[in-house]
């Protein structure tokens, strides 16, 4: 179960949250196809695939993952994101307006 449990945080949420931290052009739209393209392929493969596959699941999913955050983050963005925000976080802009609330 513990094994089963690190594939899903690998599939869902590594690339995206180290995309989210390292990458500028990271976006919200981009972390969405990130998830939905690991979680598919994963469960696809785990699922449906072969007994013997050339690839693991999990390993796949990540692999969608990381096609998804790219390819969504540079396609034109339907959904909303502050580019600023890195540059914010970084100077610790959010820190100082939550305390002062």
């Amino acid at each position: 179960m513990v094994e089963s449990a690190y594939q899903v945080t690998l599939v869902t949420a590594f690339v995206p949250l180290a995309f989210g931290v390292y990458w500028r052009r990271a976006s919200n739209q981009g972390a969405l196809c990130a998830i939905g393209a690991g979680l598919t392929v994963w469960i696809g493969l785990s699922l449906f695939g072969p007994a013997d596959p050339l690839l693991a699941p999990q390993f796949a999913g990540f692999l969608a993952s990381l096609a998804g955050m790219i390819i969504g983050s540079l396609l034109p963005q339907y959904l909303p994101h502050n580019h600023a925000v890195h540059d914010q976080l970084h100077r610790g802009e959010h820190a100082h307006e939550a305390l002062n609330k």
